[in-house]
């Protein structure tokens, strides 16, 4: 049985049994004028519409699905729906899954800036000199799209993510854009880039997502002593001590070294 099938039996119904057309506002169109506009429409592509609705439910069912099956369903959805040029309020209206649709193509766009975060990672490792700021930008966009890597699931349904796969990947990039700081950090007099950092890496939170979750290692304690002086020095400025609790950076020893 066709998806679709009883919205087209209920717009012919409407146009067949309705009273005389009755404006519902001037200067807009008949709502019958309408259905039948809409059953014309989805007529051609009623096929197509209830194979893609099929697909999707499958999707979001939790049925084991390969990410390259999700992304052509999502190509193919997004080319149909082009064709039939229709507004979202007349496709909802025909029952077709469009915030379905929605949730599965932005979790394949958080997994496509996954992708292309680590390709400016690798960049970024490979540039001479290395930038601090753009060293530190990678690390904190690392840890709000590995959790936004996280939550893609929710739309894809029994898609697997590979998420140990991709961690693995990740963490040589991290280790390597890490050391990238520390070396660029103790020469740098960007003093305010170098304190992010350190913000970043006493964060319990951002130090489970590098270490705990994407598996980067992290500075000793020795290190992060090193650039919180580094920081200090920089903050108080040439010859002149800083004032009591001035420009303190975070304390690394308040976030203790999470196990690898």
């Amino acid at each position: 049985a066709s998806y679709f099938a009883p919205v087209l039996r209920r717009l012919s119904k409407q146009e067949t049994t309705s009273p005389e057309p009755q404006a519902a506002h001037p200067g807009m169109p008949f709502a019958e004028a309408k259905d039948a506009a809409l059953q014309r429409k989805l007529s051609p592509h009623l096929a197509e519409m209830d194979t893609v609705a099929r697909r999707v439910e499958e999707v979001l069912s939790g049925r084991s699905t390969r990410l390259a099956e999700v992304r052509q369903l999502a190509q193919e959805a997004a080319a149909l729906r082009a064709r039939m040029c229709l507004s979202d309020e007349a496709l909802l209206a025909a029952g077709w899954p469009l915030e379905a649709l929605r949730r599965m193509r932005g979790s394949l766009d958080r997994l496509d800036a996954w992708e292309a975060l680590l390709k400016d990672a690798q960049r970024g490792i490979e540039a001479r000199p290395t930038s601090l700021a753009g060293a530190v930008d990678l690390l904190e966009k690392f840890v709000g799209a590995w959790g936004a890597l996280k939550a893609a699931g929710a739309g894809l349904g029994g898609a697997d993510l590979e998420l140990e796969r991709r961690a693995r990947v990740a963490g040589p990039l991290l280790s390597a854009l890490l050391d990238r700081v520390v070396t660029e950090g103790k020469a740098s007099q960007d003093s305010a880039t170098l304190r992010r950092c350190m913000v970043l890496l006493c964060d319990m939170a951002g130090r489970q997502v590098l270490q705990g979750e994407l598996g980067a290692e992290l500075p000793q304690a020795q290190t992060m002593r090193d650039l919180a002086a580094v920081v200090q020095a920089r903050s108080a400025g040439p010859g002149s001590p800083a004032a009591p609790g001035a420009g303190a950076p975070p304390q690394p020893d308040a976030a203790p070294v999470l196990a690898p």
